[in-house]
């Protein structure tokens, strides 16, 4: 039997910065329940979002 191996991925800056703005958006939230910081939280997620879709599209995954 042929061991199958897994191709080999290439991490672009995009799996880079999506963790960050997620923890960006995720702090803003949750300071937002404090200290009002809702725009924060929210432009977190935004970027998150926009960068998780620039990263499929730099992977060919979607067009």
């Amino acid at each position: 039997m042929e061991k199958s191996t897994p191709p080999p991925t290439k991490d672009s800056f995009w799996h880079y910065i999506n963790p960050v703005c997620l923890s960006a958006g995720i702090i803003g939230l949750a300071l937002h329940f404090e200290v009002k910081m809702l725009d924060l939280g929210l432009t977190g997620l935004g970027l998150w979002g926009l960068t998780g879709i620039w990263g499929l599209q730099k992977e060919g995954v979607i067009k």
